[in-house]
C-alpha cells in the first residue's frame, strides 16, 4: 500500500487522500496535534487498486496536526503535515 497525496491539507472539514493498495489491506491512520498528543485514529479497509479517502477532520481543534499512516502489520507508510482551519 502506498499513500500518494493529501489535498487539500489546508481545511476545516474534509481532505482527501490518494492511496494505491495491490490487494484489499487495512489502513490506520493516526492524527497527532503539534505536540504529539494523539487526536484520533482511524482504521479503515482498502480495496486493492487506487482510492481516494475522504478523512473527515471536522470534529479536530482548529490547528497544525500530523498524519501518520500505517499498514495493518504497523509498518509506517507515511506522515503528512496538514492545517485544521474554523
Amino acid at each position: 500500500m502506498c499513500i500518494l497525496t493529501m489535498k487539500p491539507t489546508v481545511s476545516d472539514k474534509n481532505t482527501y487522500l490518494g492511496i494505491v493498495a495491490d490487494s484489499n489491506e487495512k489502513l490506520i491512520l493516526k492524527i497527532l496535534d503539534v505536540y504529539g498528543k494523539m487526536a484520533t485514529t482511524i482504521q479503515t479497509q482498502i480495496e486493492g487498486s487506487m482510492h481516494e479517502l475522504i478523512v473527515n477532520i471536522s470534529d479536530l481543534k482548529v490547528g497544525v496536526y500530523v498524519v501518520n499512516a500505517f499498514s495493518v502489520t504497523g509498518s509506517f507508510l507515511k506522515a503528512i503535515k496538514f492545517h485544521k482551519t474554523n
